[in-house]
């Protein structure tokens, strides 16, 4: 039986997602609490972590230098700040442009991580 590896179920379901977001109307922050919890189910399963843990729990973590994901610390941070931003101000674009690139930017980073 095939299992599924961290980054093939992350894309996976940001293509879910991203199907979703093209067929509803619903408000593009939810879609970001969304994308938040694929970025940080990614980093939690590559680490062998079970269990959740907060968004800032898990930087917390990658920035120890001995932490595989520590070399895209910033990048990550970046990520979930701006997730944040828009989660709980619902501050975005009308039109959803911002949360394509946002998902392009998730899924670009969650595929050049070798892990």
């Amino acid at each position: 039986r095939y299992s599924f590896t961290g980054r093939e179920k992350a894309v996976k379901n940001m293509n879910k997602l991203y199907m979703k977001y093209l067929a509803s109307d619903a408000r593009v922050r939810e879609y970001y609490f969304e994308l938040s919890g694929i970025l940080n189910g990614f980093i939690s399963d590559s680490l062998g972590i079970k269990g959740e843990m907060t968004d800032g729990e898990l930087l917390n973590l990658i920035k120890n230098e001995n932490n595989k994901f520590n070399k895209y610390s910033d990048e990550i941070l970046s990520l979930f700040e701006k997730y944040d931003k828009i989660k709980y101000t619902g501050q975005t674009d009308s039109d959803g442009r911002e949360f394509f690139v946002d998902l392009m930017r998730t899924r670009d980073l969650i595929e050049k991580i070798q892990i």
